[in-house]
């Protein structure tokens, strides 16, 4: 029903492993990326409604056996089904080469965005990066590649830079796992979805590094990070130490049939026109009016998780409204078959 059950091609890898030819709107809304608090408050934040009671549309989030939170405790019931990268690597990786430790290690450092700066400094990253690793594959964020410096700063000799490209390219997903497969080890100098992403498809990978802040943000959450999952953090961490606990994150226990993702996305017959109702005019609305403060958002409720995440300020939205509208699907889905990173023009 919103525009961010589209991020990173997450619809698109859904439709194809529920036998669909192209994405479709959810009846509902689909967690987009690993967080260090409930997706309720950080992903469901601006749709309060969806999903309580007398409300049919769904919840979808990605594990009930996550560290990070606890859904007995959430105003509304969820479902999950596991992370749709755990459903692509099912589809895509008996295609891939084994595992070479031997490879060229991936970094792949926090980003800032147009809207969540980030208080950090890329020279010295590149430079502690290529001391520790020697030369390696730099994934930045696809804004990123525009800042001539930024790329500059981590394009050391032997390095190759590289993106996995916009959140609104269905082929994100596909593009990433490609690339990460094909890595030694990954390494980031935060705790982020790709760290889990990389332990969950056999690739060793691990917090280490310089970190970053996210404006807005305390040393306490930081240290909440470090404190609540320590087998992730240090230079190397063993997969027999990591793999369990990314299996909990991304929800490899919840994953379900094809007929039950059709059903529980509200792609089995009889198809309601709500869901594209909703991300064509009621979502867009109702998110605009509720990050510019006219309607409340749902807050992060535990008065210690203060800080973790920094909430979105109404001149944020003002400076890139355009950047939050709905957008069409993609016409076509994804094929099968493996694709190559992005790369800089040159």
């Amino acid at each position: 029903m919103d525009t961010q059950n589209h991020f990173y091609g997450h619809s698109t890898v859904l439709a194809r492993y529920a036998g669909l030819r192209r994405p479709r709107h959810l009846a509902g809304l689909l967690q987009h990326g690993w967080t260090a608090l409930s997706p309720l408050e950080v992903n469901f934040g601006d749709f309060p409604r969806v999903g309580a009671e007398g409300d049919a549309r769904r919840l979808l989030v990605w594990s009930h056996a996550s560290r990070a939170w606890d859904p007995q405790t959430q105003d509304r019931p969820s479902t999950a089904i596991g992370a749709p990268w755990l459903y692509l690597a099912r589809m895509l990786r008996p295609t891939l080469p084994p595992h070479d430790p031997a490879a060229s290690p991936l970094v792949i450092p926090m980003h800032g965005t147009h809207v969540a700066r980030l208080d950090a400094d890329p020279a010295a990253m590149a430079r502690f990066y290529r001391d520790s690793l020697g030369p390696a594959t730099i994934c930045l964020h696809v804004e990123d590649l525009g800042h001539r410096d930024l790329v500059a700063a981590w394009s050391l000799p032997g390095n190759e830079i590289v993106s996995a490209g916009s959140r609104f390219d269905p082929l994100f997903l596909v593009r990433l796992l490609t690339g990460m497969a094909a890595a030694g080890r990954v390494v980031s100098n935060r705790l982020q979805t790709a760290v889990w992403y990389a332990i969950a498809i056999g690739v060793p990978a691990s917090v280490h590094g310089p970190v970053p802040r996210i404006r807005g943000e305390s040393e306490a959450a930081l240290e909440r990070l470090r404190a609540t999952w320590p087998e992730v953090h240090g230079e190397e961490v063993p997969l027999a130490r990591s793999a369990p606990l990314a299996d909990d994150e991304l929800g490899a226990r919840y994953l379900r049939p094809a007929e039950q993702v059709r059903a529980l996305a509200g792609w089995a017959p009889p198809v309601s026109p709500r869901a594209f109702a909703d991300y064509w005019a009621a979502a867009p609305v109702d998110k605009a009016l509720r990050v510019l403060g006219v309607r409340e958002r749902v807050a992060v409720s535990a008065p210690e998780r203060s800080g973790v995440v920094a909430a979105p300020r109404p001149v944020d939205f003002l400076r890139h409204p355009l950047s939050h509208l709905p957008r069409h699907l993609p016409w076509r889905g994804w094929d099968g078959r493996a694709v190559d990173w992005v790369r800089p023009a040159p």
